[in-house]
């Protein structure tokens, strides 16, 4: 079978039939990506390929020289063609200095978002990449020394979708059937040129040393060590399949979803059959680490749980109770330092309506008549005559204290909403109504639906008020 051939069934069963599809090949001037070019170049049932190319300024003058080199091959090459040629230029360690960001990942972002910005503006439906069989097997080598689960184990995926800034671009890679080494006999045999990088000789990085140093010693035990593993990835990939349709048919069963929140019945973990596989890859999206799930699974294992516990996530929170959890995305989470003016003029109007649509907060003020009120209502009403303008609305914060209705002393507001049984998880919607620094009334703002919990003492209703307001 020719090594096209060989290509061409891998891309069919790893579902990306390169027949009459456009495939734009990021290249970087290596050995790899030319074959890679090379190859695609030779199979006529593939409708157009396009070289796309990203200059990171990282090694000076040979960034230069890469490029020049790969544009002087799309116009100049064995083939006859003049491939369409795709390059951007990038002052890389600047901008990972102004996004605080290690030089890798800025690169792989930029890499990605520019692939994504020319298959749409020229119709490509695949981005090829030459990783190879060779590059996988490093790769997970390298996870499993670091400690990972199934998919760090079972190496490079053969197709992928990648999110950018403004789509999805979908990633392929048509060489991960060959090794190394048939690469660089093809190149020979073939008569390719490419461009030599010197640090992929150098073992001061770690894939190198696993290149250079480890493969070639498990190749001692198994001389067909990488072939192998091609087979042992198929089987995780097969695995880790099987587990992503038990983690869905966790959210869909036993995941309750709400706006802002999802709350998960412990008695339903309990049934899971590997609850800490299962919870584990669960919260790895959210990004909990594995460390964080042991630690909450301990808890349950040990029914241990007697106060809500806290963990965090960079982009969630998880609050846990002995029956249930809440899971909260914290981006919905207004930050606590945030304050909200409100000035309202009620010679010129009766009532007045405040609304934050990002944060989805709501808050009605309606002047009225003390005598003509209704106490039967959820409203509750203020002393307008005492109010001093602007109010202020914000989230409330630990060491808030103000005197509920009814009291004579000042009380905690964090001991108030536990002395009302306000679940950990709900209190981050708890906002404060404050005039001239005192906290007049105490709330739930949550997805514009507002719940009074209660007003200050000192601002209530008494038989020499003139005006009041109502705030729902």
């Amino acid at each position: 079978m020719t090594i096209q051939k060989k290509i061409q069934s891998f891309c069919k069963k790893n579902d990306f039939d390169l027949e009459n599809k456009s495939i734009l090949i990021a290249t970087s001037g290596g050995v790899d990506s030319m074959i890679l070019i090379d190859i695609l170049s030779k199979i006529d049932s593939i409708k157009k390929i396009g070289i796309a190319h990203c200059n990171f300024s990282l090694r000076e003058k040979e960034s230069n020289e890469d490029e020049e080199f790969i544009k002087n091959y799309a116009q100049d090459n064995k083939h006859g063609n003049n491939i369409p040629f795709h390059s951007i230029k990038f002052n890389t360690k600047q901008i990972a200095e102004e996004e605080q960001k290690s030089i890798q990942l800025i690169a792989r972002e930029l890499r990605y978002d520019f692939f994504e910005k020319i298959s749409h503006q020229n119709n490509y439906d695949f981005v090829a990449t030459a990783h190879h069989l060779s590059d996988s097997l490093e790769t997970s080598i390298y996870h499993l020394s670091k400690g990972t689960g199934i998919a760090g184990i079972r190496g490079i995926l053969p197709k992928r979708n990648i999110s950018t800034k403004n789509n999805l671009v979908q990633i392929v890679r048509p060489l991960l059937c060959l090794t190394k080494e048939e690469i660089k006999n093809y190149a020979n045999k073939n008569n390719l040129k490419w461009r030599e990088d010197a640090s992929n000789q150098t073992q001061k990085y770690q894939r190198n040393f696993i290149r250079h140093s480890i493969i070639p010693l498990l190749q001692k035990i198994n001389p067909d060590t990488e072939k192998t593993f091609s087979d042992t990835s198929e089987r995780l990939r097969n695995m880790e399949n099987l587990l992503q349709f038990h983690v869905k048919e966790f959210e869909k069963t036993i995941l309750i979803k709400e706006d802002k929140s999802s709350s998960i019945q412990v008695s339903e973990i309990n049934k899971l059959i590997e609850p800490l596989l299962i919870i584990s890859e669960f919260l790895k999206k959210k990004g909990f680490s594995y460390k964080q799930v042991k630690q909450i699974l301990e808890q349950l294992e040990n029914n241990t749980q007697e106060k809500t516990k806290t963990f965090i996530s960079k982009s969630h929170i998880l609050y846990t109770e002995k029956k249930d959890w809440i899971l909260v995305y914290q981006n919905k989470l207004i930050n606590k330092n945030k304050e909200f003016l409100i000035n309202i003029d009620f010679n010129k109007n009766e009532s007045f309506i405040f609304q934050n649509q990002e944060n989805k907060i709501k808050l009605n003020f309606k002047k009225c008549n003390p005598k003509e009120i209704d106490f039967k209502s959820e409203a509750m009403y203020l002393n307008l005559d005492k109010l001093e303008f602007p109010l202020k609305l914000r989230k409330w914060k630990n060491g808030d204290k103000f005197i509920p209705l009814g009291m004579k002393n000042k009380k905690n507001i964090g001991n108030f909403l536990t002395d009302l049984k306000i679940p950990i998880y709900q209190r981050n919607f708890v906002y404060v109504l404050v005039s001239k620094n005192e906290i007049i009334w105490v709330g739930i703002i949550e997805n514009n639906k507002v719940t009074g919990l209660r007003i200050n003492n000192n601002f209530k209703l008494n038989k020499f008020t003139q005006n009041a307001v109502k705030v729902d």
